[in-house]
């Protein structure tokens, strides 16, 4: 599922030593949810853009 990706893309070693494995042993469940005002939860409606700076991220919508 979308976990075990983004934990093997973006995830450090901690985490993907504790998690990874209860995964594939189906020991844990995850759940991700996403809302926005004026979209709810439709994905393709919401507005929130990220934009890096030298300083970190803006977020604007």
């Amino acid at each position: 599922g979308i976990i075990g990706k983004t934990l093997i893309a973006h995830g450090s070693e901690v985490l993907k030593e504790e998690f990874l494995p209860k995964i594939l042993a189906n020991e844990v469940e995850f759940a991700v949810g996403y809302s926005e005002p004026e979209a709810g939860s439709d994905a393709a409606a919401m507005k929130l853009k990220a934009d890096k700076t030298e300083g970190g991220w803006i977020l604007n919508g």
